[in-house]
C-alpha cells in the first residue's frame, strides 16, 4: 500500500507541475534566445569573404553556442527540479506515516468505544 501511495503522490506531483506557468523557467531562455537573434541578425560577412563559406560557418557556430548553453541551462534547471521533487517527496512520506499514526490513533479509540455521557 505504502509503495502505491508513493505512485499517486508522483502522479499528483507531475500533473501539478505541468500545470504550472511556463514563466517559471523561461525568463533566462527567453532573454538567451533573443540575444542569439541580435547576435545572429548582427553578424555580417567580412570583406573579400565567401558568402557560402566564411559567413555560414559564422552562423553554424553561433547556432551551436547557443545551442549548447540552452542544453546546460536546461540540465541545470532540470537538477533543480529534481532536487525540488525529491524535497517533496520527502514531505509526502512524513504526512504518510502522521496519517498512519492517526489512523492507528483511531482505531485504538474506536476499539475503547465512547464513553456514556
Amino acid at each position: 500500500m505504502r509503495q502505491e501511495q508513493r505512485i499517486f503522490l508522483i502522479f499528483v506531483l507531475l500533473v501539478v507541475i505541468m500545470g504550472c506557468p511556463s514563466t517559471l523557467f523561461c525568463e533566462s531562455m527567453d532573454e538567451m534566445a533573443e540575444q542569439y537573434e541580435k547576435e545572429y541578425q548582427a553578424l555580417i560577412p567580412p570583406p573579400n569573404s565567401s558568402m557560402n563559406s566564411d559567413y555560414k560557418m559564422g552562423q553554424v557556430a553561433l547556432g551551436t553556442m547557443y545551442t549548447g548553453k540552452s542544453i546546460k541551462m536546461l540540465y541545470d534547471q532540470n537538477q533543480k527540479q529534481i532536487d525540488q521533487n525529491q524535497i517533496m517527496i520527502l514531505k509526502y512520506d512524513e504526512i504518510i506515516r502522521q496519517n498512519n499514526e492517526i489512523i492507528n490513533l483511531l482505531k485504538i479509540i474506536a476499539k475503547k468505544g465512547m464513553p456514556a455521557p
